[in-house]
């Protein structure tokens, strides 16, 4: 989604199949950033996530999810304090945060081995300067399907649900702006196995979504 708006309705007029379909589809308008947007979120509204076993087990399936996950949702409600961001059904409260991530440009080894250089990102902060606590802020993402988005964090840097997990309980990079919910958690290496179980509950499995054959 890194498309600069200024070149992509241009782009995009310059492919007869999309000229084709955006008239179809807005008769009299074609290919305009509006209508881009309109279908873009047409189609974002089609991918949800279907039922998991945590929903199953909230609706009364006691044996859905294991007794590891049930002690795991109790952690993040609690000792974790994982739901003091990540709350409500999509399990996050769509707002931003200091996470504590270092911030100084570095590499970044990406899961397939490749190197990346990352940072310095002051996230939130960079669109407001007059407010400490919005530096290196970036949204609370939702949790579900989680093992089908990483690597994780803004920046990928890290690989698992563990190193996630690990990052959190071990505190973080102190500084002005990192949330006051950020510390460490002196969660035992059980207890962080226990939080991993639970976050799988959250897995649905939806049918793949095939690649569409894009016009010409």
């Amino acid at each position: 989604m890194n498309q600069g708006v200024e070149e992509l309705v241009d782009e995009l007029s310059a492919v007869k199949g999309y000229r084709v379909l955006f008239n179809i589809v807005f008769p009299g308008e074609g290919i305009t950033l509006d209508n881009v947007a309109k279908a873009i979120a047409t189609y974002e509204r089609t991918v949800v996530s279907s039922i998991a076993p945590f929903d199953r087990w909230v609706a009364g399936d006691d044996d859905a999810i294991s007794d590891q996950a049930k002690l795991g949702f109790e952690l993040f409600n609690t000792k974790a304090r994982c739901s003091s961001c990540h709350s409500g059904w999509n399990l996050t409260d769509d707002s931003f945060h200091d996470i504590g991530l270092p911030n100084d440009k570095r590499t970044v080894k990406a899961p397939d081995g490749t190197e990346v250089e990352m940072g310095p990102d002051e996230g939130r902060g960079a669109f407001f300067k007059d407010n400490p606590k919005l530096r290196f802020a970036f949204k609370t993402p939702g949790l579900r399907n989680l093992p089908q988005r990483a690597p994780f964090m803004h920046d990928g840097s890290l690989h698992t649900l563990m190193d996630v997990i690990r990052h959190y309980n071990a505190g973080a990079v102190k500084r002005e702006s990192l949330s006051e919910e950020i510390k460490p958690l002196n969660l035992t290496e059980g207890e962080m196995k226990d939080l991993e179980s639970f976050l799988l509950t959250l897995v649905s499995h939806e049918a793949p979504t095939m690649m569409p054959e894009l016009p010409r």
